[in-house]
């Protein structure tokens, strides 16, 4: 071996060169090619936008028998990708990250005639392409051009033996790959620094709870974070891919989620540590932090003193591991292999969360709050577990068949018997302004949302109803079947809400 050299080049010419084999990919000790769509999506992408750098491609030049042979080192995949892509008729999947890439283009008419300006140059536009179920043939010649004039850098080794070369590859290619979970964290962008400073700075994670270093480094402890976000604001939209999740909450999360596990985590921090609680901190493990978190989400709608739910964990390992719920202990679940499927982290959080009302006697909290709602607000139905009909069961024909007479007929009885239809349309247009569309209240308690509105509204406390539910469609996300049990409850929360901030 003798050195090496830099040269620049483009797409266009490396890839000619692969392809009539002046440049080779197939040296003895390369792996077969075995990238995923997803990878060969994302280097198209990059060489099609020129928006990120392709990584430098390291080659070896043999000689033999008087004539150089190049062999690709480093980047085999990448050079197979990419001719696959202009000489094999790859078709970018509808999984592709980012689907859209924009060029300049001749402005023509409707005739097909270039357009020019009052000084004869050509007037140019800017156009988006869609780069899904598309060919190399399927691009415009503009980005075919782009495409093939993507700058591209190698290096390459002169001189080098057969021995030298299989040396080489093996050296450029002995990094680890990211994992899973690594890799999903990259679909998290808009909030991974808040992953990465609650993870950093979290005496729970690190103290209280049965997470390893190795772990940490593994990126299963940035997951852990995600997944609790996941499973306490949007447990019914579960992704169990760590990916699908992160691209999930990265599109419809927010700080304020992730705050708000992190004061879970702080919360629950003095009950559980390794030294002094370690049967309680062996509880938290990668697999059931979320269970836990969503758990804990539920507690603290009660509001009580977070060291009652410390006396929970205690009871919990020393005397409840074997107690059955619907014939099942927790011995029975934590054994389930399918740990991240959704149907079993409904199963925990559903036996934990009966166990805990059991212990902190919260069925009896729970009709006192529901009986004193309804009497605050005139209601003659009902307590929990008892008469979920629906709401407009007895109502007449027409109003069941028209949900804008539903709601009204709803304000009507909760709210007043002056309101009317102009009024019903300012309280919705005020909900949607307000309160999140994917939200589980929103999605859950529309009418009820509607009609508490309208009771702000008449109070004049509009403005106070803007800040309550900033907080409380983060919360709550198991609700009645009856618009009228909700609308109750809200109103109880509400009106409370009123009195602490006057």
């Amino acid at each position: 071996m003798n050195g090496f050299r830099t040269e620049p080049t483009t797409i266009g010419q490396y890839i000619d060169d692969a392809q009539n084999e002046t440049i080779k990919t197939d040296q003895a000790v390369q792996r077969d090619f075995c990238w995923t769509n997803e990878s060969v999506n994302n280097l198209i992408y990059s060489a099609v936008s020129q928006k990120i750098c392709i990584p430098n491609l390291i080659l070896a030049e043999e000689d033999k028998s008087g004539i150089t042979i190049t062999y690709v080192v480093d980047g085999g995949h990448r050079t197979e990708a990419l001719r696959r892509f202009k000489y094999s008729g790859y078709k970018i999947t509808t999984l592709i990250r980012n689907p859209f890439v924009t060029y300049n283009k001749k402005k023509v008419d409707e005739n097909g005639k270039i357009i020019r300006d009052e000084n004869g140059d050509i007037v140019w536009e800017t156009v988006e392409f869609d780069l899904r179920k598309k060919t190399y043939d399927d691009l415009p010649d503009e980005l075919k051009r782009q495409f093939n004039k993507c700058p591209l850098m190698t290096t390459i080794y002169q001189d080098c033996t057969s021995e030298e070369t299989s040396s080489l590859v093996s050296i450029m290619n002995s990094h680890v790959a990211m994992n899973p979970s690594q890799k999903a964290l990259t679909y998290i962008g808009k909030f991974a620094n808040e992953i990465k400073r609650i993870k950093d700075s979290s005496i729970f994670l690190k103290d209280g709870t049965a997470l390893t270093e190795n772990e940490k480094h593994k990126g299963i402890w940035e997951r852990v974070i995600s997944e609790s976000v996941m499973a306490v604001f949007y447990l019914d939209e579960w992704k169990k891919d760590p990916k699908k999740m992160c691209d999930f909450l990265n599109n419809n999360s927010s700080i304020d989620e992730f705050k708000k596990i992190e004061e879970y985590f702080k919360r629950i921090a003095p009950y559980s540590d390794k030294i002094d609680n370690k049967e309680i901190s062996d509880l938290f493990v990668s697999k059931d932090m979320a269970v836990w978190m969503v758990v804990f989400d539920k507690f603290t709608k009660y509001g009580l003193e977070d060291s009652k739910f410390g006396e929970f964990l205690n009871e919990f390992v020393s005397n409840m591991k074997e107690i059955e719920v619907d014939g099942t202990t927790w011995n029975d679940l934590d054994v389930n292999k399918h740990t991240k499927d959704k149907s079993v982290l409904e199963c925990k959080i559903n036996h934990i969360t009966c166990l805990m009302k059991k212990y902190l006697h919260f069925e009896k909290m729970e009709t006192e709050m529901e009986n004193n709602s309804l009497e605050e607000d005139n209601e003659t139905a009902v307590s929990l577990g008892n008469n979920l009909e629906s709401d407009d069961e007895n109502a007449p024909l027409d109003v069941k068949n028209d949900p804008n007479k539903q709601v009204l007929e709803f304000c009507k009885e909760t709210v007043s018997s002056e309101i009317d239809s102009e009024d019903v349309e300012l309280y919705s247009d005020m909900v949607d302004d307000c309160v999140r569309i994917d939200s589980p209240v929103y999605i859950n308690c529309k009418n009820a949302l509607i009609g508490l509105m309208g009771f702000a509204v008449r109070e004049n406390k509009d403005e106070e109803f803007v800040n309550w539910i900033k907080d409380y469609q983060n919360g709550k996300s198991n609700f009645s079947p009856s618009q009228k049990i909700n609308f109750a409850y809200m109103k109880n929360d509400f009106k409370k809400f009123i009195a602490e901030i006057h």
